[in-house]
């Protein structure tokens, strides 16, 4: 019900990211291309897992119709009358959701990213520290 509440209150216009808390449950939303991905989870749940998956069901999605309907999507979209027209998404969906229902995957996988990411930006610093040096001794 409440989550009705939320899509009637989504336009068009409003784009981006939002979140909104009932109770102890989070409802994560994402407005792209005219279209509102809505997601629900715990609270405890990160909030920027709960962003992420919306980007990567928003890209299979947008994926899927763009392979369906080429670049009419948009009019399949518009003209659809019928509940559940795009339910045969619905095992992308699935795999997808498996993939975060995990956290503590998906923690480690933020984790390795940002630990790779701590080491490049080292290894760029100590370049740029080496290179100083020896310009440094060139000079002198």
């Amino acid at each position: 019900q409440e989550a009705r509440e939320i899509l009637k209150k989504i336009t068009s216009s409003m784009s981006g990211k939002m979140s909104i808390t009932s109770g102890d449950k989070v409802f994560y939303y994402m407005t792209r291309d005219s279209l509102c991905f809505l997601t629900m989870a715990e609270a405890r749940y990160p909030k920027r897992l709960a962003f992420l998956y919306l980007d990567e069901i928003g890209d299979l999605v947008l994926g899927e119709l763009v392979q369906e309907f080429g670049n009419q999507w948009r009019d399949e979209v518009n003209n659809t009358a019928r509940p559940f027209r795009f339910i045969h998404y619905d095992p992308i969906i699935q795999r997808k959701q498996k993939e975060f229902q995990d956290e503590r995957q998906q923690r480690s996988k933020l984790n390795d990213d940002l630990s790779e990411i701590q080491n490049i930006m080292k290894k760029n610093i100590n370049d740029i520290l080496d290179r100083g040096e020896k310009l440094d001794n060139v000079q002198n």
